[in-house]
């Protein structure tokens, strides 16, 4: 093992590693969200090989992390698991970001940016360089799900974290995830969890 990298290792791994520099090692006490796609070093240890810049910034993470486990703010395990998870999503991105094409990457992060919510689709296909059909039809084919899902699901996923680790209003946490109103933000979200933005606050309270 080389410093730099970051291995993963599987619940139950019982094999012996010789690590040569300085490493850190975190016990990670969650199920992530999210699957381990990176290269397969051994049994069940996994490897991901990030460039020096792209290792610093994890190293960043990482540091996050200790210094939100040392301190217990308000809502650190919230934060502290999406810095982990971060970490594989990148890991899996370097596996397979050569299959996906830059302007459908572009378009990801347009619709994961709540303050581009104004922006149609045809906009989006615009400004990636693509008819809108071409777009819909490229993004299915590489991200799996349409345009809307996606934006819909990144805006649904950011009010649980704020829902989770703020004091906003529900109607400050519609607006800040990227909804319209709040009746409609309430309305897919009961559709998506079973309960309602109010009472998934009351029950992580």
């Amino acid at each position: 093992m080389e410093t730099g990298n970051f291995y993963l290792f599987s619940p139950g791994e019982r094999r012996h590693y010789n690590a040569d520099g300085e490493f850190h090692c975190f016990w990670c006490h969650f199920v992530p969200d999210i699957s381990v796609d990176w290269k397969n070093l051994s049994g069940n240890c996994f490897i991901y090989i990030p460039s020096e810049q792209e290792s610093a910034r994890l190293r960043n993470n990482m540091d996050e992390v200790l210094l939100l486990f040392g301190h217990h703010v308000q809502g650190w395990h919230v934060l502290t698991r999406h810095l982990i998870e971060e970490i594989i999503l990148r890991g899996n991105m370097q596996n397979s970001i050569s299959h996906i094409p830059p302007q459908i990457l572009h378009a990801c992060s347009i619709l994961s940016d709540p303050t581009k919510n104004h922006y149609s689709f045809s906009e989006i296909a615009k400004k990636i360089g693509m008819s809108r059909s071409v777009f819909f039809r490229s993004f299915k084919k590489y991200i799996k799900t349409t345009p809307q899902r996606y934006r819909e699901a990144r805006m649904l996923k950011r009010a649980v974290d704020l829902l989770e680790v703020s004091t906003f209003s529900l109607n400050e946490i519609s607006a800040m995830s990227g909804f319209s109103d709040q009746y409609y933000f309430s309305r897919r979200f009961k559709t998506q969890f079973g309960i309602s933005p109010g009472e998934y606050r009351k029950q992580k309270m």
